[in-house]
């Protein structure tokens, strides 16, 4: 994305090889906590239990990333564990 551009969420793909854990912990760095989940499927805003979460993220190897900054989006582009950052289109959840 180009530097100074705004989004909401950022969806973070990684390797087939990157557990959840390394995902998770990855886009932790900085206190964040990531997003496994849509809440568009179904329609709420309650996280899935966590089996669900990382059953999600090894079909899918993403994870969603809220309000990411311009530092945070470069930190995980030049990570080894990251295929791509893209800005992500979601609706509110309820």
């Amino acid at each position: 994305m180009p530097p100074g551009t705004f989004v909401l969420f950022a969806s973070v793909t990684f390797t087939g090889a990157t557990t959840y854990e390394q995902a998770a912990a990855l886009l932790g760095e900085d206190g964040t906590t990531p997003y496994p989940w849509i809440c568009d499927d179904p329609r709420t805003s309650v996280p899935p239990p966590p089996d669900q979460q990382r059953a999600a993220f090894a079909a899918s190897h993403q994870l969603l990333l809220s309000y990411p900054t311009d530092d945070q989006l470069n930190r995980l582009a030049s990570s080894a564990l990251v295929l791509s950052v893209d800005a992500a289109h979601l609706y509110m959840c309820p």
